[in-house]
């Protein structure tokens, strides 16, 4: 029940966030095109992102690929992408699905994503034995995105997954 009610009060606040960033953040690394799930980002400079996994599509709720993406610090950065189903919101989404997504964080906050301004919801989980995962899961209106930073480096890395966060964007089709 304190899941749901934190879970629905924060979806509420969809709206609000923090500010958006307004001018692109400068790039130390590269730019990663994923062309099969149609979306862009700043990577690391030196970092390489793999795929893990992909599922079939048609799975409602089933993650459909994993990237992760190592940086020389050894820190994981990782994408998750599961498919929206047609036009589903965010919200309707994470009434579905939502929990898993989330890692059972008790305090979700309102994030937007990107230039564009996904909306989103960020937290942080972890605990006395697993290392702190800071994320933000939103909706791109073809996709639901959780990117993800597994703090395994004392912080080292917060900015590379805050670039991450800044830079998103979905590819226009020409």
């Amino acid at each position: 029940m304190r899941w749901t009610m934190t879970l629905v009060l924060a979806v509420g606040c969809l709206g609000q966030g923090e500010p958006v960033a307004t001018h692109q953040a400068a790039l130390t690394g590269q730019t990663w095109h994923n062309a099969e799930f149609g979306y862009r980002l700043a990577l690391p400079a030196g970092a390489t992102p793999r795929v893990e996994f992909e599922n079939p599509p048609g799975r409602p709720g089933v993650i459909r690929q994993r990237v992760t993406v190592k940086g020389l610090s050894g820190a994981e950065l990782l994408i998750d992408t599961w498919d929206l189903e047609g036009g589903q919101s965010l919200e309707e989404w994470v009434g579905r699905h939502g929990e898993m997504a989330f890692y059972g964080a008790p305090n979700l906050k309102p994030r937007k994503v990107g230039p564009r301004g996904f909306p989103g919801l960020a937290g942080k989980s972890g605990g006395d034995r697993s290392p702190l995962k800071e994320f933000v899961v939103f909706a791109t209106g073809r996709h639901v995105v959780r990117l993800m930073y597994v703090n395994t480096d004392s912080g080292a890395s917060s900015d590379d997954y805050m670039r991450m966060v800044e830079t998103f964007d979905e590819e226009v089709a020409p």
